[in-house]
């Protein structure tokens, strides 16, 4: 949460100028099988939320630990994050002005 630079979790071909994304909120639940992730942010990268989804299932998998979260985000590399997940059960809620 907060203003930081998502390079690490955005497309490899995006074409943003500006990585730089301010995330509001981030919230993981789960109710049985479901796993919920909900990201709130004033804009996103190009597949942004897709590869936090990921690297978190990575985290949920034991593949990488918590803490290599902030690693990940501090090298700037689309490289050291996990896969992008797929598109399937990915919601737009609502968008503000």
């Amino acid at each position: 949460i907060g203003k930081k630079d998502f390079s690490s979790f955005r497309a490899v071909s995006s074409s943003d100028r500006n990585p730089i994304r301010n995330v509001l909120n981030a919230q993981v639940s789960s109710k049985g099988d479901t796993i919920r992730f909900e990201l709130e942010a004033e804009s996103f990268l190009r597949h942004m939320v897709r590869v936090i989804v990921g690297t978190m299932v990575e985290v949920g998998r034991g593949k990488l630990k918590p803490e290599e979260i902030v690693e990940i985000l501090e090298d700037r590399d689309r490289a050291a994050a996990g896969p992008t997940a797929t598109a399937s059960g990915l919601y737009l809620v609502k968008v503000k002005y």
